[in-house]
């Protein structure tokens, strides 16, 4: 599952990643809702970012 936009403050980015993605959890994120990804970004995705304690 993946946030439609998500930020971090700049003191928390990463300076290096052996990859090509991001290890840190946001300190934001953003779900654009719609009728049909509402139960989805409601019932699924914001438990899953409150237990990453993800405001």
């Amino acid at each position: 599952m993946v946030s439609d936009l998500a930020g971090r403050k700049e003191e928390r980015f990463p300076d290096e990643e052996p990859h090509n993605w991001i290890s840190a959890a946001p300190d934001w994120i953003c779900e654009v809702l719609s009728p049909s990804t509402m139960r989805l970004d409601k019932m699924e995705k914001m438990p899953i970012y409150a237990q990453h304690g993800i405001p």
